[in-house]
């Protein structure tokens, strides 16, 4: 599937925050072209720190076979200035549920319940 970039879309994708505070993490699903970001995901910081921050992600991911998976990861991301790279190493990753069609009102439940 090719991402949706339309503009009326992507507005629409910036203004959905879940009641737990979730965002859909824009940037990613316009400009990552890892297989991860072909659907939206939501992301969350759940804790900050003076060197780091910890995120929650819930996303969707499809496999080649046509099967996919909802799938929340915890990982740390360094705090550094703009424009640099850095590797993040995932603390956990759990199979919400599995499904053969992404469903963004899905997606929205499955982080609400988290």
């Amino acid at each position: 599937m090719s991402r949706n970039l339309k503009r009326d879309y992507l507005k629409k994708l910036i203004g959905i925050t879940t009641a737990n505070g979730y965002k859909v993490d824009v940037n990613n699903y316009v400009y990552n072209p890892n297989l991860s970001h072909t659907y939206p995901n939501l992301t969350k910081v759940i804790e900050e720190t003076a060197e780091a921050y910890t995120i929650s992600t819930v996303y969707y991911f499809k496999y080649y076979n046509g099967t996919g998976e909802y799938i929340h990861t915890v990982h740390q991301a360094p705090k550094q200035e703009a424009g640099t790279w850095y590797m993040v190493k995932e603390k956990s990753e759990k199979v919400l549920e599995t499904s053969d069609r992404f469903n963004l009102n899905k997606l929205i439940k499955l982080a609400e319940a988290i």
